[in-house]
């Protein structure tokens, strides 16, 4: 019996080399949509691991997500190189997006009458980080004292509150 060898695909490699790959026949990387929605669903309703099991799964996971974040960028980096290297797929450029430079005072200058000023500062976004940081800078304050001093006036005011973040998965 004559059996034919897989036909091997010769892709760039990131070095500008010619690479010889064997095309992969992983059945969980099928292209074809059905087959991927099936998977995704065997995933969603398999049962959880456990106990050591578990923890071990978890560490393996971790691994997998940093590895599929490498091979993510450098697959962006074959293509960028080499846009025809690997059909169906291509690099396509972020999204525009708008930003104000200048401060508020030169912003609300250019707003004008437009808006009266509670309308004005009810539109701006005040974060904590920029408080102190005005704070710092204009009373000389190091990081620490400039948090302190503005927390103490926004809790003495009434205005902040305390939101729980998601909770996350960590290693321990």
């Amino acid at each position: 019996m004559n059996k034919t060898k897989k036909p091997e695909v010769r892709t760039p490699a990131l070095d500008g080399s010619m690479s010889s790959l064997t095309k992969p026949r992983l059945p969980i990387l099928e292209p074809r949509a059905a087959f991927g929605q099936i998977a995704l669903k065997n995933w969603a309703e398999m049962p959880l691991i456990e106990g050591r099991a578990g923890a071990r799964f978890l560490n393996q996971l971790a691994l997998l997500e940093e590895a599929i974040a490498t091979y993510r960028s450098r697959i962006k980096e074959l293509l960028k190189q080499y846009p025809e290297s690997i059909p169906h797929w291509e690099m396509r450029p972020g999204a525009s997006v708008r930003e104000i430079h200048g401060g508020a005072l030169k912003v609300r200058q250019a707003i004008g009458e437009e808006l009266d000023d509670e309308q004005f500062l009810d539109a701006c976004k005040i974060s904590f980080r920029q408080l102190e940081l005005a704070f710092q800078e204009a009373q000389s304050l190091d990081k620490a004292a400039a948090a302190l001093k503005v927390n103490r006036l926004l809790e003495t005011a009434g205005l902040v509150t305390i939101r729980q973040n998601q909770p996350s998965l960590k290693h321990i």
